[in-house]
C-alpha cells in the first residue's frame, strides 16, 4: 500500500501536508477504479478505465490534485527531469557496435611440382569479417581495435583513413581517427597456416564500444518497418496497462 509514503523516512524535506493530500488522493482514484468493475457488473469495463486513463484524467482535475502539481517542490522536480532529458537529446553522441560476421577456412591445393606440395598438398587459409556501425547520432574519435596478433593480411573497406602499431605485450591495434554518425565499415582479415586473430577490445574516446551477434537478414521495406514498429508499440502499451491492473489487483487496491 502507499501508506509508507506519509511517514516522517518518506517525507524527508517535503512539506508533509502535501504527502499526505498526495497519497489520500492515489488511494481514493486507485480504489475507485479496482471498485468499479465490481458495481457495474462487468469486470472488463474495470479494465477498460485503467487502460483508457479515465481515473488519470480525474485526478489531474481534483482540486488537491492542482494543488499538488502547482507545489513549487513538484515544479522544480518536474522541471529538473524535464532538462535533463531534453539534455540527453539534443546532445548527439557516439554509439559504436561492432562483431564478428562470418569466416571461412578454405583449402587451396598445391603445385604438385612443388616440393612443399609433398608435405602440405592443401594450404589452409582462413578468413573472418568484423563489421562495425556507428549507432549514434554523433561522430566517434580515436576508435582503437585490438588484435590478439598481428594478422597475415587485412583490408578496411570501404577504404577509411587509419594507423597501425604494434603494442608492447604483441598485440596489433588499428586506430580510426574518426567515424561518423550512421557509417558502417567492415575490417577484413585473412592468415594462412593459423587462425585469424581475434579482436579482443574495441575502445574509443567517449568509452568501450560494445559486441553484438552479427549475421545476414532480410531487409524489409520502410514502410513494412514502420507498420511493425507501430504493432510493437502499441502491444508494449497494452502489455504494460494489464500489468499495472494486474499488479494493483495483486496487491489488494
Amino acid at each position: 500500500r502507499l501508506d509508507f509514503l506519509a511517514s516522517p523516512h518518506a517525507r524527508g524535506s517535503a512539506d508533509p501536508a502535501v504527502i499526505t493530500s498526495l497519497v489520500r488522493v492515489i488511494q481514493n482514484r486507485i480504489r475507485y477504479c479496482m471498485d468499479y468493475p465490481h458495481k457495474a457488473g462487468n469486470r472488463l469495463r474495470g479494465i477498460s478505465v485503467v487502460m483508457s486513463f479515465d481515473w488519470l484524467n480525474d485526478f489531474l482535475n481534483s482540486e488537491e490534485a492542482q494543488k499538488i502539481l502547482l507545489h513549487p517542490q513538484f515544479i522544480a522536480f518536474f522541471l529538473t527531469i524535464l532538462l535533463e532529458i531534453f539534455r540527453r537529446a539534443i546532445v548527439p553522441k557516439a554509439r559504436i557496435i561492432w562483431g564478428t560476421s562470418h569466416g571461412f577456412n578454405f583449402l587451396i591445393p598445391q603445385n604438385p611440382a612443388s616440393e612443399r606440395a609433398q608435405a602440405i598438398p592443401n594450404l589452409p587459409v582462413n578468413t573472418k569479417s568484423f563489421f562495425v556501425r556507428n549507432e549514434g547520432r554523433g561522430p566517434a574519435k580515436n576508435v582503437e581495435f585490438y588484435f590478439n596478433y598481428k594478422p597475415e593480411h587485412y583490408e578496411v573497406w570501404p577504404v577509411i583513413q587509419h594507423n597501425v602499431e604494434n603494442a608492447p605485450d604483441g598485440r596489433f591495434v588499428i586506430r580510426i581517427p574518426f567515424i561518423r554518425q550512421k557509417e558502417f565499415f567492415s575490417i577484413e582479415a585473412i592468415h594462412s597456416n593459423n587462425h585469424v586473430p581475434d579482436i579482443v577490445n574495441v575502445r574509443a574516446e567517449e568509452g568501450k564500444c560494445k559486441e553484438v551477434n552479427m549475421a545476414p537478414v532480410k531487409i524489409f521495406p520502410n514502410w513494412g518497418n514502420m507498420i511493425i514498429l507501430a504493432i510493437l508499440i502499441a502491444g508494449i502499451f497494452q502489455f504494460i496497462s494489464l500489468a499495472v491492473y494486474i499488479i494493483l489487483k495483486f496487491l489488494g487496491f
